[in-house]
Parts: C-alpha cells; structure tokens; sequence
C-alpha cells in the first residue's frame, strides 16, 4: 500500500514537472527572439533609398511651386478678364455721400476704413456711416500696403510724373481705362492716353488714394483707386493726420 501511494506521489510530481518544463520552454522561445531583436544593432541606411527619399521631395516642393506659379498667373489673367468685363458695360458704382454726417467731420472723429477683399472704401464719422464707395487696389505683385496709416498730404493735382491713364486705338475709341504705362503692355495699333488724377492723397510714400477708375478689381501699381466723386468729397473734409486703417 505504501509503495503504491509513492509511485502515485512520484508520478504526479513528474508530470508537474513536465508541464513546469513545457511552460518554461514556451517562455524562452517567446521572450527569446524579442530580447533579441532589442539587442540586435540597427541596420545600416541605404544610401540609395536615402537619395531617392531627398529627390522625391525636392520634386514636391518644384512642382508645389509651379502649381502656385500657375495659379498666380490664373488669378491675374481673371481679374484683368473682369476689369475688361467691368470697362466694357460701363460699371463704376456710384458712391453713397451722406452730407449731414459729413458737416461734423473732424480730425479727432473721422476715420477712413479700407477693405482690400471688399473692394470698398467707407468713411465713418464718430461711428456713423458718412460715404462709402468702391475701389481698386493692387494688383498681383503690387499688392497694396496694409496697416494703419494718417494722411500726410492731399491735391488735386497728381504727380507731373503720374503715369496713369488709358489706352485709345488708331481713332480715337476708349479701349480700356485705368492702366500704368510703366506696367501695362500697350498693344501693337494703341495708344496710351495719359489722364492724371484730379484728386491725390498721399497716405505714406508708397502708399496713396487717388481718383480714377475704381472698377473693384485688383488692377493698381498698388495705389487705392476711388470714383472722382468720391476723391472730390474727400479732398474737402480730409485733414493731415486723420486716421486711415486698410485692411
């Protein structure tokens, strides 16, 4: 009897044993690659892969050049299409002049506000709306300046250098107003037409307002371009110094 209860003792522990050894093993081999893996040294770049990353993204950075390149050129092409457009049915909105607002300008209280994504001109009087008008800014690369500004001087005569003005064919028809000769082509059987502004304020010595054709497009060698109506109204309540904000 005792010797039958040691052989079961024994081959209990045996087989313990063995599952032990099974659990253990299945531990090792597990365990065992990954602790190899963490010591196993890196392995070395390839140079080739490494040049052929560096050329990819030198061709993604020309081609994203390009493409803006491309749509710059776009945009300029359609905005001098809808100035074109503008010119030919004749729109230059009329300005709204509010003359009661306007009696109690003063320096302290009027501020000139211009939007270049509006294309507008406002004047505000101690808060109130007192004429508001379209305008033309810069155009692509002659972007007009942002920032606030004070007036600095104003006329009504421009520059005897101005360079603004309109192009005319072989007999005398009006083939597109508001351009700069020293910036726009002028076309084989045309002629440039030089029409000076009759209104010229000087906000910073690259930056004016000036009467002429304000069609609301971006057209300008960066001046803000306003209807003569509007500019003949400003050039009587502007004071030098009053406030102007173009955003």
């Amino acid at each position: 009897m005792l010797a039958l209860l040691r052989a079961s003792v024994k081959s209990r522990f045996a087989n313990q044993c063995r599952c032990f050894g099974v659990v253990v093993l299945l531990f090792v081999e597990t365990v065992d690659p990954c602790v190899r893996a963490q010591e196993a040294p890196g392995e070395a770049a390839d140079p080739a892969a490494a040049e052929a990353d560096t050329e990819a993204a030198a061709a993604d950075a020309r081609a994203k050049e390009e493409a803006e390149a491309q749509a710059a050129i776009q945009e300029e092409a359609i905005q001098e299409c809808q100035r074109l457009v503008m010119v030919a049915i004749g729109r230059v909105a009329a300005p709204e002049i509010f003359p009661d607002v306007l009696s109690k300008s003063a320096a302290g209280s009027t501020v000139i506000k211009i939007s270049r994504e509006a294309r507008s001109l406002v004047v505000e009087v101690a808060g109130a709306k007192a004429l508001t008008c379209p305008i033309a800014c810069g155009r692509i690369g002659r972007e007009t300046e942002s920032g606030t500004f004070a007036v600095v001087s104003k006329s009504d005569r421009a520059p005897a250098d101005s360079r603004y003005g309109s192009l005319i064919d072989t007999k005398g028809n009006l083939l597109l107003k508001g351009i700069y000769s020293n910036l726009d082509p002028v076309p084989a059987g045309a002629a440039f037409v030089a029409s000076p502004p009759n209104a010229y304020i000087v906000l910073s010595e690259g930056v004016v307002i000036h009467s002429g054709d304000a069609n609301g497009t971006a057209s300008t060698d960066g001046a803000i371009v306003i209807p003569s109506a509007a500019a003949r109204t400003l050039l009587k309540i502007l004071e030098k110094g009053m406030k102007v904000e173009i955003e």
